[in-house]
């Protein structure tokens, strides 16, 4: 199934809704980094606008190779692009074409007929909406997570009351970051069952408990023993990392290498992204995302347990106010999250694979997949 196959009519405003967040996200930012400055907290302002600015060097990495799709009059806009790709709304501006692009072709995605790509060609346009996604993941681990730490670490230290922008950059850093890890399990799941509207609500629901519970462990966990928390994260994302890499050998290539690189620095905050390999069969494929989920969600309940625990019984803030319902809703969040999640795969890898990505006869709805069915990654399919 390729990206442009894969658009619905709704798929409009899930585009519109990342430009907001996406733009939303970083202007909150710059006004809760204003008010760092104008309060002479200059350690926090300094640590926010460097990431602020860091992402900008993968944001035009990535837009460098996904400018080039659109031309106006005959002209390419691709010089153009690139030169405001180095920016902090790059993710916001690509959500905001792929909008563009999908209201231009609204009536036929309602009516389920073939889009038109005008000037550009479906494999360029594919691969632009690859992009997108990747952009919005990019920014969500690499500017709103750090960002998100950052600011709940200063609202719980300071001696100022904590301000109404404070509470709001928070709250959209959040949905910003759940909204691209549910388009990151659309990606990396395209292929394997046919993905629905109801699954993709699960989905958010899941990562919104998953990445809040996680969230909260980790700032106050920070919070109570600050550099401690890389005793506990690092190894984590290393083993991680290697199952994913080294188990499927030797099917692993240099692209799923890549792509396990590509993902790394995300695994510290939610543990079950499993890079799919070229080629891969969809029995194999299955089993190996079961037994990554298991092992994960074993770690990552374990481990925020441990971390909210400590801060809850042994730092210095354990008589706090708000330490004993964050200690609650970090458990609650963490065995529901968990749970939903792994309730709702067990479901979803027992299903038909989705008919688009059939190879031989059509599977019937209630039919055992075929386990030699193919499944290629939404980056390696042709186009």
């Amino acid at each position: 199934m390729t990206a442009l196959n894969d658009l619905k009519w709704y798929t409009t405003f899930v585009f519109l809704i990342g430009a907001i967040l996406g733009l939303a996200d970083p202007i909150t930012d710059a006004l809760t980094l204003a008010e760092f400055h104008k309060e002479n907290h200059m350690e926090w302002f300094g640590v926010g606008l460097a990431l602020m600015i860091l992402p900008c060097y993968l944001y035009f990495m990535v837009n460098n190779q996904t400018w080039n799709i659109f031309t106006v009059r005959g002209v390419t806009t691709d010089s153009l692009l690139r030169a405001f790709s180095f920016n902090p709304f790059a993710p916001a501006l690509a959500s905001l074409k792929a909008f563009v692009f999908c209201l231009k072709n609204f009536k036929k995605l309602w009516r389920r007929e073939e889009v038109d790509c005008g000037n550009s060609g479906v494999d360029e346009v594919n691969r632009f909406l690859l992009y997108v996604k990747l952009l919005s993941f990019a920014e969500a681990t690499t500017e709103s997570i750090p960002q998100f730490i950052i600011q709940l670490y200063a609202a719980n230290v300071q001696e100022e009351p904590v301000k109404i922008i404070q509470i709001i950059s928070l709250s959209v850093s959040c949905l910003s970051i759940v909204w691209a890890f549910t388009g990151a399990d659309e990606l990396l799941h395209e292929g394997e069952f046919e993905m629905k509207i109801k699954h993709k609500v699960l989905f958010f629901v899941a990562n919104l408990f998953v990445l809040t519970g996680r969230l909260f462990a980790i700032s106050y966990f920070i919070l109570g023993f600050r550099k401690w928390v890389a005793i506990v994260l690092g190894p984590h994302t290393l083993i991680l990392a290697l199952v994913d890499c080294i188990s499927p050998c030797p099917a692993c290539d240099e692209r799923c290498m890549l792509w396990s690189v590509f993902f790394l620095y995300s695994r510290w905050i939610r543990d079950d992204l499993c890079v799919p390999l070229e080629e891969e069969d969809i029995g194999r494929r299955r089993r190996r995302v079961r037994r990554m989920q298991w092992l994960s969600h074993v770690m990552f309940v374990v481990e925020n347990f441990a971390m909210i625990l400590l801060f809850f019984y042994l730092s210095t803030f354990s008589n706090a106010w708000y330490a004993f319902p964050v200690t609650v809703y970090v458990c609650i969040a963490t065995i529901l999250g968990s749970s939903i999640r792994l309730i709702h795969f067990r479901f979803l890898l027992k299903g038909p694979v989705a008919p688009e990505e059939a190879a031989g006869p059509a599977i019937q709805q209630g039919e055992t997949p075929n386990v030699f069915v193919t499944v290629r990654p939404a980056w390696e399919q042709p186009l």
